[in-house]
């Protein structure tokens, strides 16, 4: 009965958040789609391990897919207003509604000390800071 129950939950879990599947680390020009049939939408890509699997609130990953560090580390969002959270190192971040713009390239960047580790997002294409403050080491350990 037990074994039946396990492979059971690892069926949902393996089923669950499949309508987009995840692309490991790819070339800057690669990227998997969510939220818009493909056309020109904003790219938005990861560094260092950090892994997309919610946006909008709606879970695009597998718990497995996340477990396994096999969530979105590139995709391409429907231009507006998106959240997402983002899992690195088995920790979850919460990345705020952030306007972006069709056409765009966006880095969701980390600096990690020790056991801390602080987030931003940039627009690569115009350089600004859409989402936290970039920082440097020396500011980051002020804080």
């Amino acid at each position: 009965m037990k074994l039946i129950f396990a492979a059971i939950l690892a069926s949902t879990m393996m089923l669950s958040g499949c309508a987009v599947k995840p692309i490991p680390s790819q070339p800057r020009n690669s990227y998997s789609w969510y939220g818009s049939e493909q056309g020109e939408g904003a790219a938005v890509k990861t560094v260092r391990g950090i892994k997309v699997w919610s946006v909008d609130g709606q879970r695009i990953a597998s718990i497995l897919e996340v477990m396994t560090g096999k969530a979105f580390d590139a995709l391409k969002l429907a231009p507006g207003r998106h959240s997402m959270i983002a899992t690195v190192d088995g920790r979850d971040m919460r990345i705020g509604a952030v306007n972006y713009e069709a056409g765009h390239e966006y880095l969701i960047d980390m600096l990690k000390v020790g056991d801390r580790t602080y987030y931003w997002v940039e627009d690569t294409t115009s350089g600004q800071v859409v989402y936290g403050k970039k920082k440097t080491v020396e500011e980051f350990l002020k804080d």
